[in-house]
């Protein structure tokens, strides 16, 4: 089944009337079912792309949707999703992506000046989104994608700092 046909089936819609916006679902997310899932998620979050409940069938108005200007990365696309999660889950997830792409929970909950649960680290809204998993005692966020958006909300001048600052708080104990 192609990728217009899998899409007008989950729209519920003929396939010439998706072709539009599964192109820019490919275009946007290189065809990554992770991330054209989370690239929907943006949508109906934002209101873009809703159901209508009367009609039966997904609405979206890709004028709207382009006029977004989504950026052509999936970083970008998900560092856009952390930019909307609480401070704290924000600088938890800069200092996780710091550590690496895996992290003892003990050592995250060390850079970050806390106990182990995992709502104490501030991982939690980024766990419950299903961004990053905790299991065994480790961090790990689902893809190398996400780290390098939760590291891209450093800014350059303050990656060396937020660094050290980091491997310090990692290492002391």
């Amino acid at each position: 089944m192609s990728g217009f046909a899998i899409a007008s089936d989950a729209m519920h819609c003929e396939p010439e009337r998706v072709r539009p916006l599964a192109q820019l679902v490919q275009e946007k997310t290189g065809g990554n079912p992770f991330f054209a899932i989370q690239f929907f998620t943006t949508l109906a979050d934002e209101g873009l792309l809703a159901f209508d409940p009367v009609t039966r069938a997904w609405q979206w108005k890709m004028d709207r949707i382009r006029a977004k200007n989504y950026a052509d990365n999936v970083v970008d696309l998900m560092a856009g999703k952390l930019k909307r999660f609480t401070g704290i889950s924000q600088e938890a997830l800069k200092q996780f992506a710091c550590l690496g792409n895996v992290a003892a929970t003990a050592n995250l909950a060390r850079v970050h000046g806390t106990t182990e649960r995992s709502d104490a680290c501030g991982t939690l809204e980024a766990v419950r989104a299903g961004l990053v998993f905790r299991e065994d005692g480790v961090y790990r966020f689902l893809h190398d994608r996400i780290q390098q958006a939760a590291y891209s909300l450093i800014a350059d001048e303050q990656r060396a700092d937020v660094h050290c600052a980091s491997a310090v708080r990692c290492w002391r104990a």
